[in-house]
């Protein structure tokens, strides 16, 4: 097996011409519906029901010429004339399939437009005989689409599979992957709609056969006429129902919860400003739920944001949102993202070059080779680029040849997976890549190849978003989002950041308003993992939160700017400090808390600060530069310990 060296470097830093094939901009398209497909699916459609109407004519002949007159010798030339006709419907079916391979959900709702268009004009054709004969099949047709209207709008939908409770447990224990995926899928219409399809033919057979057989009695018409008015009105309805069908549920699928982006906020971001712009990003559940709460933050072209949270804090959700909105399931989306004054969010069918590129925790790869899924089914200059890199990661050309020859590349070991793909995001080359836990799966001497990666790609201009908890990934961030339950408690320079984290402080930064106590509380909850607790985040809380009411007091109503809190643990006690723009607090408003809170003034009758002295072991004040700062040192306990726990604690009050 042949090796390569990891990437060759110059003294600055950069690659050497020679080592890296030249990169290629491959043209992106979002996914899109063009005009032409409406027109040949049309075209398609109308001619292969028209064969089948011409069944129907058929059976007058039939009926006329064989029945009633006797003569049989052109029974088998009717036959033949009639399984042309049906050779006619498959090859035209074959030949529209192959026409429009790919677009299978096109073709469908193709068909059913020009199915029903056929059926109305079938409906004037029979009206001509009669109007009461016309009418049968819209009589028909028109009860079975109010049916269908009623149950996709007043009724409820059923699981496509209800399970009993010992049929839970053997899903729950991994026995059974198909059960769960049933469970968990939702039904695409209403258990009665097939019962109203069939009652809705029956309907057609029952309306045409009294409206013919009346009018046969009568002499109005001849008898050969009842074959080809019971068919033609059995595919009608049939016809037109299909089509009610797909209008009810699909207009159903957009009245109950769906995705749903509101994007209008980009008009007022700056559209020079160079870099990912995000402002006010919002995402909230069909419950109402909020999952990211006013998300604001920028990246500056050529720089590394790290994304710091515990699980469930909101990361993945952030990053796919940022740029695929439209792939969340249930949820109201609302904000603004632009990327060099560009909305990211937009789609658009022209090409274009590709701008920003994902990795998700749950690898892309499509049901194709190796080489397909490296290239992104690009052959030529690209693929030579993106083995390149696939090179760099594996430092085997054995092993990217095993891969790309690979049919199936699913069916590779995860490693190779994350290789492939962490190579063809590189190679696409875009100007803003979403990395989220990309050293998962990689040993370290892949991860030390992604990281000079990430610093050439910063080199070139290139921006990065990273959801990482991998020290060495996180040294490389410029700077670092910390998210809490889908809101950013800290944002700030990658190195004091991290210098908080690595001396146990931690930070939250505020709007100087009373919305945000919610958020506070969540943050201070949060710095108490430890059963038993409680008494701690009542007695913490409390004092945050009259921090925050003192700040906000004194904050302008309408740019009130931001307030930061800091945070840290000790052996017995613990320091929340408070930062904001105001002017400092006077030794004697101090002093006049402190009497307050001495007192057996109860607590709804203090001012804040008196509430922070109430609680605190020791209350420190004075100003930094433009800032004011307040410093609280409170008093905690050890839930671990028997006996710890101060009664005064348990008596502390919440505000």
């Amino acid at each position: 097996m042949r090796h390569f060296p990891e990437l060759k470097n110059t003294r600055d830093g950069e690659e050497t011409a020679a080592s890296a094939p030249q990169e290629i901009q491959l043209p992106l398209r979002d996914r899109s519906f063009e005009g032409w497909l409406s027109l040949i699916a049309t075209l398609f459609s109308v001619g292969e029901m028209l064969c089948f109407l011409a069944v129907a004519v058929i059976s007058v002949v039939f009926a006329s010429v064989v029945a009633q007159n006797g003569e049989v010798n052109m029974i088998a030339p009717l036959v033949a004339v009639g399984l042309s006709l049906v050779l006619g419907m498959v090859m035209l079916g074959y030949t529209y399939t192959r026409a429009l391979a790919g677009h299978r959900n096109a073709r469908h709702k193709m068909a059913l437009r020009g199915r029903a268009g056929v059926a109305l004009i079938l409906c004037l054709c029979l009206g001509l005989m009669h109007p009461l004969i016309g009418a049968a099949v819209p009589l028909a047709a028109g009860l079975g689409a109010a049916a269908h209207y009623v149950l996709a709008r007043y009724f409820s939908w059923e699981p496509a599979w209800d399970f009993l409770q010992s049929e839970a447990v053997s899903i729950m224990a991994g026995r059974d992957a198909i059960g769960k995926r049933m469970a968990q899928k939702r039904s695409t219409d209403h258990g009665m709609s097939e019962t109203v399809q069939r009652a809705g033919r029956a309907l057609a057979i029952v309306l045409s056969l009294a409206a013919t057989s009346y009018f046969i009695a009568v002499e109005h018409v001849s008898m050969a006429a009842l074959a080809p008015v019971l068919i033609g009105s059995l595919w009608a309805v049939e016809a037109l129902l299909d089509y009610a069908h797909e209008w009810a549920y699909r207009r159903e699928a957009h009245l109950i919860p769906a995705t749903e982006v509101r994007s209008g906020d980009t008009v007022n971001l700056d559209e020079d400003h160079p870099g990912l712009l995000v402002h006010d990003l919002s995402v909230r559940n069909q419950h109402g739920t909020t999952l990211l709460s006013q998300i604001n933050f920028s990246v500056d072209p050529g720089t590394v944001t790290g994304v710091l949270g515990d699980s469930g804090a909101g990361k993945s959700l952030l990053l796919q949102t940022l740029i695929d909105p439209f792939a969340l399931n249930d949820m109201e989306v609302a904000g603004g993202v632009r990327l060099n004054g560009n909305d990211l969010w937009r789609r658009r069918a022209e090409e274009q070059t590709v701008s920003a590129a994902l990795l998700p925790e749950e690898l892309i790869i499509l049901p194709a080779s190796g080489a397909e899924n490296l290239s992104c089914f690009h052959d030529g200059p690209f693929l030579e680029r993106a083995r390149w890199m696939l090179e760099q990661f594996l430092f085997s050309t054995d092993l990217v040849e095993n891969i790309c020859a690979a049919e199936q590349a699913g069916d590779l070991p995860y490693m190779q997976r994350k290789a492939l793909v962490l190579a063809r995001l590189f190679a696409l080359g875009p100007q803003l890549y979403l990395l989220d836990r990309p050293e998962t799966g990689l040993p370290p001497r892949q991860i030390g190849v992604l990281i000079r990666r990430i610093e050439h790609e910063a080199k070139l201009g290139r921006s990065f978003v990273i959801a990482t908890h991998d020290r060495a990934i996180l040294e490389k961030c410029d700077r670092i989002i910390s998210l809490q339950n889908g809101r950013v408690m800290d944002f700030g320079d990658g190195q004091d950041v991290r210098d908080r984290l690595g001396s146990g402080w931690v930070r939250m930064i505020a709007n100087r308003s009373l919305t945000s106590d919610d958020s506070l509380r969540l943050w201070v909850r949060s710095n108490f993992n430890r059963s038993g607790d409680d008494g701690n985040r009542r007695k913490v809380g409390v004092v945050a939160s009259n921090m925050l009411i003192l700040s906000c007091q004194s904050a302008d109503p309408v740019m009130p700017g931001p307030v930061h809190f800091t945070f840290k643990h000790f052996v017995g006690h613990c320091i929340l400090r408070m930062h904001d723009s105001d002017a400092p607090i006077s030794d004697a408003q101090l002093k006049l808390a402190k009497e307050q809170s001495e007192s057996d003034m109860p607590d709804a009758k203090l001012t804040p600060l008196a509430m922070i002295c109430r609680h605190c072991l020791e209350v420190e004040m004075g100003n930094q530069i433009e800032d004011r700062w307040i410093e609280a040192k409170i008093e905690t306990y050890d839930p671990r310990k028997s006996g710890s726990k101060p009664g005064a604690l348990n008596a502390s009050p919440e505000s």
